[in-house]
C-alpha cells in the first residue's frame, strides 16, 4: 500500500459511538407555554378618563423615545394634576408646575420646527423637494392622552420625527455631511431627554411637598443643610421668579 500523499486529505478520525436519543414519552411532562397576553399582569392603568390618539412615527430613534418615555411622562403629568385634590397642596403650586412643563414643551417644539424648516429649505434650494424618504417599518401608535400636556408632548414627538427624517433625507441627497448630521441628531436627542427630565423634576418636587405635609415635618432644608425659614418662598414660586429674572 502506498503512503498517503502530503496533499491528500488526512485520515478521518474514528466516529464516536452513536448516542441514542429517547423518543418522547406520553408520561413526560409537557413544556410550559408562555402565558397569552391577556393573562399577563396589566400595566398600571390611569384612574380617570383617557383619550386615544393615533400617531405615525417613522424614524427608529423617535419610536424608541416614545416607547421609553411616553407612559412615565403621562403618569407624572396625571399625578401633577391629581395633586390639586389634596388639601396640603397650594393649587398655585400645581399650576406653576404645569406652566414650567408647558413652557419647556413649547421650546422643544420650536427647536424641531426650526430644524425641519432648515433641512427642507436646503433640499428645496437644490430642486429636490419632490424626492421623498421612505422607512421600512413606520409605527402607528395609539397614544393614551391623560393630560393636555401629554397631547402636546405627542405633537413634539411627531415634529421631532419630521426633523430626524428631514435631516436624514438631506444627508442621503449629499447636502449635509456626516459630521454635521451626527451633531444635529445629538442635539435632537438632548432636547427629547430634557423633556423627560423636566417633567420628572416637577413631579418629584410635588411628591416631596405631599410627603412633608402628610408627615407634619419641619420646613424643608435648604441646600446648605439649614431649615428654611417660614418667610422663604416655596419651590414653585422660587422657580417662577428665577425664570422671570432670566427673561430678557
Amino acid at each position: 500500500m502506498t503512503a498517503p500523499s502530503p496533499c491528500s486529505d488526512p485520515a478521518a478520525p474514528p466516529l464516536p459511538p452513536e448516542a441514542l436519543v429517547p423518543s418522547p414519552s406520553a408520561e413526560a411532562p409537557a413544556r410550559p407555554r408562555p402565558a397569552p397576553p391577556s393573562a399577563r399582569a396589566p400595566a398600571k392603568a390611569f384612574r380617570r378618563g383617557v383619550v386615544t390618539v393615533a400617531c405615525e412615527l417613522r424614524t427608529p430613534r423617535v419610536v424608541q423615545f416614545y416607547r421609553r418615555d411616553f407612559t412615565p411622562i403621562s403618569h407624572w403629568l396625571d399625578a401633577l394634576d391629581r395633586a390639586r385634590d389634596f388639601r396640603h397642596v397650594d393649587p398655585r403650586a400645581a399650576h406653576e408646575a404645569e406652566r414650567v412643563v408647558s413652557a419647556h414643551l413649547a421650546a422643544a417644539q420650536d427647536v424641531f420646527e426650526g430644524a425641519v424648516q432648515r433641512s427642507d429649505g436646503l433640499i428645496a434650494a437644490q430642486g429636490l423637494a419632490d424626492v421623498p424618504i421612505r422607512y421600512a417599518d413606520p409605527v402607528t401608535v395609539a397614544a393614551p392622552i391623560v393630560h393636555p400636556a401629554a397631547r402636546t408632548y405627542l405633537r413634539v414627538l411627531s415634529t421631532a420625527d419630521d426633523a430626524f427624517a428631514s435631516l436624514e433625507r438631506a444627508w442621503l441627497l449629499g447636502l449635509v455631511d456626516t459630521r454635521a448630521r451626527r451633531i444635529e441628531e445629538a442635539r435632537f436627542r438632548k432636547v427629547l431627554r430634557g423633556i423627560s427630565t423636566r417633567v420628572r423634576e416637577q413631579y418629584s418636587a410635588m411628591a416631596r411637598v405631599l410627603r412633608e405635609a402628610r408627615a407634619g415635618t419641619a420646613p424643608p432644608a435648604q441646600p446648605g443643610g439649614e431649615a428654611a425659614s417660614p418667610g422663604d418662598m416655596p419651590w414653585w414660586q422660587d422657580t417662577a421668579q428665577a425664570e422671570n429674572s432670566a427673561t430678557p
